[in-house]
C-alpha cells in the first residue's frame, strides 16, 4: 500500500489540474476557424456550423445540410517559471527557472447541421472542449510538484432550433457528455511519503452530462443580438494510481506496476454569453460579446476562485462574393488566487489577438485563422513558489464546410 498522503496528494491534485482547463485560455471557446478569426465574437452571428457550440439558436439560420471538419493546433511549451521553490526535503527556497516540454496541442472538431424547412432545425456537435498537456523538465524542481499533467476529453453535443420568421427570432436547446481521460505524474521525496522516494502516476477516466440552451433575434437586416447558456457540469472519474521506487526512463510504461484504485471528480463551470453584432456597410460586420463564467459556485465556497468576465471583438470584411478577412482580439480575467497557482495551474489573466481568412462558394467553404495568446506575467509567493510564471501560446486552426 501506498503512503495515504501520497495517492491523496496526487488524486486532489489531478482534480485541480482538470478544474483548471475550465479558465485556461483557448481551449475552452475556440471550435471553429471562423469564429476564432474574430477572437470567437460569434454568439449574435452563429452562420455556420459551429453554432453547434456557439449557439444552437443559429442552426435555424442555415440551409440545407452542412457538414463541417476541423482542427486546432497550440503549441504549449511557451510556458516559463523564474524564482525560487520550496525544496520538500528541506523546507528551503532555491532559485531557480523552469520550462514546460515541447509539445503540439491538437484538438478536432466536427458539425453537422440539418435545416427541415419549416423553421426547424437540428445539429450535432463533436469538440474537444478542454484538451491540456503541460509536462514540465524533469530536472526543474517544479516537477517535485507536478511533472506531467494531461487531459483528453470529447463532447458530444446534439441540438434543435426553431424560428419564429416574422419575428426574426430563434430558440435553440441542446443535452451533451463528455468523456474524459486524464492524467498526472508527480515525484515524491521521502520527506513527503516517510519512508522512500515514490513516482507516482494517477490516470482516470470518467463522464458527466450537460445542457446548453441559445436565443439569436435579428430585428433589422444589420442588427443582431445572441446569447447562449451552457450549464455546470458535473464528471466522475476513476481509474489507477501507479507507483515506483525508481525513476522511469522517457517513454517507459507504467503498465504491470503495483497500483491502487482512485477516484475523484470535477465540475465544469456554467458560462453565459451575451453579444451584438452590426453590419455598419453591407460589406462589414462587426461584433462584441461578453462572456461570464460561474467559477465561485462550486471551485471554492471560500472565495479562492472567482466569478470571471471576458470581452471578445471581432469582425469580418468581404472583399468579394467568396473572400472574407477577419480579425478580433479577447480579452479573459483570470479567477485563480495567487495562493492556488502553481504548476498545474499557471493561469493569469490574458490577451489574445487573432486573425483569418475564409473562402466560399455554393458548396464549400474553407477558413482558417491564426492567434496568439499572451498571459500577462503572474507573481505568485506561496507555500511552493516565489516568482512569476510567463506564458504564450500560440495556435492556429483551420475548418473546411461541405454543403448539400
Amino acid at each position: 500500500m501506498y503512503c495515504r498522503a501520497v495517492v491523496l496528494s496526487l488524486v486532489g491534485s489531478l482534480a485541480m489540474c482538470s478544474v483548471s482547463l475550465a479558465s485556461s485560455g483557448f481551449v475552452v471557446t475556440y471550435q471553429g476557424a471562423k469564429a476564432s478569426g474574430m477572437a470567437d465574437a460569434f454568439v449574435a452571428q452563429a452562420n455556420d456550423p459551429s453554432a453547434n457550440y456557439y449557439n444552437p439558436a443559429g442552426l435555424a439560420s442555415l440551409e440545407g445540410n452542412q457538414f463541417s471538419l476541423g482542427m486546432i493546433l497550440a503549441n504549449q511549451n511557451k510556458w516559463e517559471f523564474r524564482g525560487q521553490v520550496k525544496n520538500p526535503d528541506t523546507g528551503t527556497y532555491a532559485e531557480g527557472s523552469a520550462g514546460a516540454r515541447n509539445n503540439i496541442l491538437v484538438a478536432p472538431h466536427f458539425y453537422f447541421a440539418h435545416n427541415f424547412g419549416n423553421g426547424l432545425a437540428t445539429g450535432l456537435g463533436v469538440t474537444a472542449s478542454y484538451p491540456l498537456s503541460v509536462a514540465w523538465s524533469p530536472s526543474s524542481s517544479l516537477a517535485r510538484y507536478s511533472k506531467e499533467n494531461n487531459m483528453l476529453p470529447l463532447t458530444i453535443n446534439p441540438n434543435i432550433a426553431y424560428k419564429l420568421k416574422d419575428y426574426g427570432l430563434s430558440f435553440g436547446a441542446g443535452f451533451n457528455y463528455t468523456y474524459v481521460i486524464a492524467s498526472q505524474e508527480m515525484l515524491y521525496s521521502a520527506a513527503q511519503t516517510g519512508s522512500v522516494p515514490l513516482y507516482g502516476r494517477a490516470e482516470v477516466t470518467g463522464g458527466g452530462w450537460g445542457y446548453n440552451l441559445g436565443l439569436k433575434w435579428e430585428p433589422l437586416d444589420y442588427l443582431s443580438f445572441g446569447a447562449t447558456y451552457r450549464g455546470k457540469m458535473h464528471i466522475d472519474m476513476s481509474g489507477d494510481l501507479s507507483a515506483t521506487t525508481t525513476a522511469l526512463s522517457s517513454g517507459s510504461s507504467w503498465t504491470g506496476l503495483p497500483s491502487s484504485h482512485v477516484n475523484t471528480s470535477v465540475n465544469l463551470p456554467a458560462m453565459t454569453v451575451i453579444g451584438a453584432a452590426v453590419k455598419p456597410t453591407k460589406d462589414l460586420v462587426v461584433e462584441f460579446d461578453a462572456q461570464f463564467t460561474e467559477f465561485s459556485s462550486y471551485i471554492s465556497p471560500t472565495g479562492t476562485w472567482k466569478d470571471v468576465w471576458a470581452y471578445r471583438l471581432g469582425g469580418q470584411y468581404s472583399l468579394n462574393k467568396n473572400w472574407d478577412l477577419r480579425a478580433g482580439y479577447a480579452f479573459d480575467n483570470n479567477p485563480i488566487a495567487d495562493s492556488k497557482v502553481g504548476p498545474n495551474l499557471p493561469d493569469s489573466d490574458r490577451h489574445t489577438v487573432t486573425a483569418g481568412f475564409g473562402y466560399h462558394n455554393d458548396r464549400w467553404a474553407f477558413d482558417m485563422s491564426v492567434g496568439n495568446m499572451n498571459c500577462t506575467n503572474r507573481t505568485v509567493d506561496n507555500d511552493i513558489q516565489k516568482g512569476s510564471y510567463r506564458l504564450n501560446v500560440p495556435f492556429a486552426q483551420t475548418t473546411v464546410t461541405m454543403k448539400f
